[in-house]
């Protein structure tokens, strides 16, 4: 729906990419938080996944703390 695509996974990390487009900016022009927020839970699911691979386990977050340092509007949005 917002486009994540997993880049790499290795143990105990994962890399995710959003190629910025209209449906992620907010009403100033800039990248919605909540894009920042889901490619971040979506990339520690997977990296938790890739910890226990091949044995599966249930993963949910409890907390999260979003630090935003600039704003985007356009490119990759990468983490």
């Amino acid at each position: 729906m917002i486009g994540i695509k997993v880049e790499t996974v290795g143990r105990d990390c994962a890399v995710g990419v959003i190629n910025i487009e209209d449906k992620h900016l907010q009403i100033l022009g800039t990248v919605h938080g909540g894009v920042h927020a889901a490619l971040a839970d979506a990339m520690a699911w997977v990296a938790i996944l890739s910890h226990y691979y091949p044995q599966y386990v249930t993963a949910v977050t409890t907390d999260l703390t979003i630090k935003y340092l600039k704003p985007i509007n356009q490119g990759v949005l990468r983490q």
